[in-house]
């Protein structure tokens, strides 16, 4: 830590924004549907789609009462950027990190297809500053694949996104490895983003005995996310793929160092049950894996949040808003926790600089 520092949020170089969420609806995507699905949703005998899941039971304020306004439009979006200092934004799905609860895998896959075309021709414009991540389904890994190459050229596809996968298949299995190749080879990152709304679908014994949004986006994130990060590592993708980066979005910082510490105690009494491995589980996160910071548990304690991100590794450390969700980080907010103890380098890489490299911008 260093007592020379950013003298205001103002003055930071370069505000990327790792999570900012589109609020499309299930009709946007229908006209980018390769058939027979489209022919089939604009039957005439078909009711209007209804955002896949038919069982929410959690509200978690977008567009209600608690969130801010969503941004629907590329105007509206770059009027938010500016509101919110913000220079890059990483577009991500809203209602298409929710594919898991689409009981149809054919229908799942080409609806993250559709997604892709969806975005890339209404949002992403790099003259302002809107970049996006490409959205994958692992229900056919194949497939997976064929859309990381045919949009890895793309200047404003700068990640590929992975909303909550089932848990039937973890993340290491070998089924998955033309993904991860593909992934190295394009150079793009794989972000891994749960949903509360998903999360219901592959947790279902677990959620059996919750019924409140505080419950569910209190422990729903960091479970899920604890899981993924595990099972890649004690598997051992970031062993075999060393040049694939992963960014874990939207569950906080603070079970990061207690995971770390977890596996790397385990791990040194029994080595056995994980034979790719040639070092601790922590090296392969230090060297592998990225955090983004919303939401900012502890703001109200900047010494709390310095020393986790302290414990994680600056470097490894990168900043989201969430917007447009009811729970979203003012982009100034994350610079008042670190201003008291962070040097400008550091601060300016949470904000932008470990983002442009990680990230395909």
């Amino acid at each position: 830590m260093s007592s020379q520092t950013v003298q205001t949020f103002d003055d930071i170089e370069t505000v990327v924004d790792l999570d900012f969420h589109l609020v499309e609806n299930e009709a946007d995507v229908v006209p980018y549907l390769e058939e027979p699905f489209q022919g089939l949703m604009t039957r005439p005998d078909v009711q209007e789609p209804n955002n896949y899941n038919m069982t929410k039971f959690f509200l978690d304020g977008v567009g209600g009462d608690i969130g801010p306004d969503a941004a629907a439009t590329s105007a509206e979006i770059k009027a938010v950027m500016e509101e919110l200092g913000i220079d890059r934004a990483t577009l991500n799905p809203g209602l298409n990190l929710n594919l898991v609860t689409v009981q149809n895998d054919r229908y799942a896959v080409a609806l993250a297809s559709a997604y892709n075309e969806w975005v890339t021709e209404t949002f992403l414009d790099s003259s302002e500053g809107m970049y996006g991540t490409i959205r994958i389904c692992l229900r056919d890994p194949q497939r997976a694949v064929a859309e990381i190459e045919q949009w890895a050229d793309t200047d404003e596809v700068v990640g590929v996104m992975l909303g909550p996968p089932g848990f039937r298949n973890p993340l290491g299995h070998p089924r998955f490895e033309p993904v991860y190749e593909a992934l190295e080879a394009a150079g793009l990152p794989l972000l891994i983003h749960n949903s509360v709304l998903s999360l219901q679908h592959v947790f279902p014994g677990q959620f059996e005995g919750i019924d409140t949004f505080l419950e569910a986006r209190g422990v729903g994130h960091p479970m899920g996310q604890m899981l993924h990060l595990t099972r890649l590592i004690i598997n051992g993708v970031p062993e075999r793929y060393p040049d694939l980066d992963f960014v874990i979005q939207e569950s906080g910082l603070g079970w990061v160092p207690y995971m770390m510490r977890r596996l790397d105690y385990y791990y040194s009494a029994r080595r056995e049950d994980a034979p790719h491995l040639r070092q601790p589980p922590s090296e392969y996160v230090d060297d592998n894996f990225y955090f983004t910071t919303q939401p900012i548990e502890g703001a109200d304690d900047p010494s709390y949040v310095q020393q986790v991100i302290d414990w994680i590794g600056p470097d490894n450390v990168m900043f989201a808003s969430d917007y447009p969700h009811s729970d979203f980080d003012n982009s100034d907010a994350l610079y008042k926790t670190l201003r008291s103890g962070f040097g400008v380098d550091r601060i300016e890489n949470i904000y932008g600089g470990t983002a442009m490299e990680v990230l395909d911008y």
